[in-house]
């Protein structure tokens, strides 16, 4: 630091006589001054600090300014201060033999706190999974009015971070004393304003959910004494949920829509479709579909690749289950399967074909995950048979709201005709209906006569 003295003559005669006193503050060491040419400078230490003494041998004519400079360093100071300064003039000339005494302009500094030490730590990213990067980063900053040195950091890495690599100053030096427990130290000296940074690379736990804290400790020393600091970061982890759902469609591959059931002997395809709704991966992921084996015979099974199909006969009356399988299921992943049948050929004339599917998986962190079941239903008949559904053995009773469903399959192309009687053979009402054959028509019966009027019970 430097202070500047600067005596002019402001009057309008020489001054013949004068001396420049300045006592510099102890806080300030090694306090040296300059001597203008034509003066002498004498210069004493004492307990309020170092004296200055400068004394003229020319004189100082109007207008005219001589400057005087004391350097120094400012010292060792533990605790917060100010640090005045002023200087003093005494002159002389033939007018005022008794001498004017001025004092200069004062000057001040404050000292800041010299013990203080800023620590801050983050984490990145900000929004963490688990089984996913981490990097933890800490910033030491010397916020005080004086050199810090011997820093130590210390941090213990929780118990879902694994730790993978870490960077920091070269002047530090890092350890591993035991398991998560992780210092750096060394001679590394922190002026004021000054900042040093450490880093930490990790990996997340790949099972837990919850919240997860860190904390980094720091200490250094200085001529006053030593300083600590700390700093936390936290963050929460939540295991992504895998959600797996099926869905489950029939076609009949003999041509026709579902309205015209499909005859034994013909071939129809299952599709099913599964999908991970979730935002997490299912594991050892199953489609079980339970085959009606004594109505139908598998023919194929497609599936998309990854996915491996195992059938095996199990369960009540030898049904042919069918599990189709694939290690891993991600989040919005979507596998779409065909199994293709033929109707048995020998079955009964009319008869109902379901079949049933479920999906099945886990989590990756342990836990079942099923899906709801889907099972769809179709009719099957072969030609020239009819089918009522509806009441009882064939027989409704149009007061009670029931309805008949008649299934007709005719072998051949012509006009279906379907009559209806009462208990007593009367004719009641009689439906017609075009058809091409070769498959199966349906008609509806609303329980009213040919009239429009709703008949008696026992029809």
């Amino acid at each position: 630091m430097t202070y500047q003295i600067v005596v002019t003559n402001t009057g309008g005669v020489p001054i013949e006589d004068w001396t420049v006193v300045d006592t510099v503050s102890a806080i300030v060491t090694d306090a040296a001054g300059t001597n203008p040419a034509g003066y002498t400078l004498n210069v004493t230490q004492g307990g309020s600090g170092t004296l200055f003494v400068w004394k003229n041998s020319v004189p100082l004519g109007p207008g005219m300014s001589v400057t005087m400079t004391v350097t120094g360093t400012v010292g060792v100071v533990c605790e917060v201060a100010t640090v005045r300064n002023r200087a003093w003039v005494h002159a002389t000339n033939e007018c005022n033999l008794g001498g004017v005494q001025v004092a200069s302009t004062p000057s001040s500094f404050s000292l800041s706190e010299p013990l203080s030490l800023s620590v801050v730590m983050t984490h990145s990213p900000s929004v963490l999974l688990p089984d996913t990067p981490v990097r933890y980063t800490l910033i030491m900053t010397n916020t005080g009015g004086m050199a810090i040195k011997n820093l130590t950091v210390v941090d213990t890495l929780p118990a879902q971070v694994t730790f993978v690599s870490q960077m920091s100053h070269p002047a530090l030096w890092h350890t591993n004393p035991s398991g998560s427990l992780h210092v750096w130290y060394g001679a590394l000296t922190l002026n004021p304003g000054q900042s040093v940074t450490v880093t930490i690379d990790g990996k997340t736990a790949a099972c837990f959910t919850g919240a997860v804290s860190n904390t980094g400790w720091v200490s250094a020393s200085h001529a006053c004494g030593s300083v600590q600091g700390s700093a936390a970061t936290n963050f929460t982890l939540t295991m992504p949920a895998p959600n797996l759902v099926i869905a489950q469609e029939w076609s009949n591959l003999s041509g026709g829509s579902k309205m015209l059931m499909p005859s034994p002997g013909s071939q129809v395809r299952y599709t099913i479709t599964v999908k991970n709704t979730g935002d997490g991966t299912a594991v050892n992921v199953q489609i079980i579909d339970t085959l009606p084996t004594r109505k139908t015979v598998v023919n194929t099974v497609t599936v998309p690749a990854e996915w491996t199909v195992d059938l095996t006969k199990s369960g009540t009356g030898g049904q042919l289950l069918a599990q189709i399988s694939k290690p891993t299921v991600a989040p919005g992943e979507i596998a779409v399967l065909t199994v293709d049948v033929t109707i048995n050929s020998r079955a009964e004339a009319m008869f109902d074909v379901a079949n049933r599917v479920f999906v099945k998986g886990e989590r990756f962190c342990g836990g079942t995950i099923v899906s709801a079941p889907r099972t769809v239903t179709f009719r099957s008949t072969r030609p020239g048979q009819v089918k009522i559904v509806g009441g009882i053995r064939g027989y409704i009773n149009p007061k009670r709201g029931e309805h008949s469903t008649i299934l007709v399959r005719p072998t051949g192309p012509g006009e279906i005709t379907v009559s209806i009687y009462d208990m007593r053979g009367v004719l009641i009402r009689r439906l017609t209906k075009p058809t091409g054959g070769g498959h199966t028509d349906v008609l509806h019966w609303d329980g009213k006569d040919s009239s429009g009027m709703e008949v008696s019970p026992g029809v």
